[in-house]
């Protein structure tokens, strides 16, 4: 008997094949999205800090980066009274996909010049430490003169 086709085992195991191939993939893609999710938040947060440090300068103020628990403000401080109060003005806030592992509620200043005064060592590092998510760039260096992407190794944040 010659018939030409597929007989319902090979269909079967086929089948099979299939889905445990696309289980894979489908794990991989949510790692994937997961990570580059925290990239871009990173990535965001760094772009913030590096405009607000060029407002400060053009217009000569003082401009505040504040870290809440699902998001973080730049704020500029329009009454000129050198602190983060409520004569001052929310330039734009944004949402944090990721929270801070070790920056929520806390403020980084940066002056007329363009230097950053976090609130100390060993404050001078914004990392983020999700679980189950590991990515290329997770925390950000904030020195006097220079702001930094980095990875964060457990003990400090190595520029990358």
């Amino acid at each position: 008997m010659k018939q030409k086709g597929f007989t319902l085992t090979e269909l079967l195991i086929v089948v099979a094949i299939m889905s445990i191939l696309l289980t894979i993939a489908g794990l991989s893609y949510s790692r994937m999205m997961s990570t580059y999710r925290l990239e871009t938040q990173v990535r965001q947060l760094y772009a913030d800090l590096m405009n607000a440090r060029v407002q400060a300068m053009q217009k000569n103020r003082i401009y505040f980066v504040t870290v809440a628990a699902a998001s973080y403000s730049v704020i500029e401080d329009r009454n000129d009274s050198g602190v983060n109060d409520s004569g001052d003005n929310v330039v734009w806030t944004r949402q944090l996909t990721y929270p801070s592992s070790n920056w929520t509620g806390k403020t980084a200043t940066l002056n007329s010049k363009g230097l950053v005064s976090p609130e100390g060592p060993p404050d001078n590092m914004i990392k983020f430490e999700p679980s189950g998510v590991s990515a290329a760039l997770d925390c950000i260096n904030l020195g006097i003169t220079r702001i930094s992407l980095g990875k964060y190794d457990g003990s400090s944040c190595v520029a990358k």
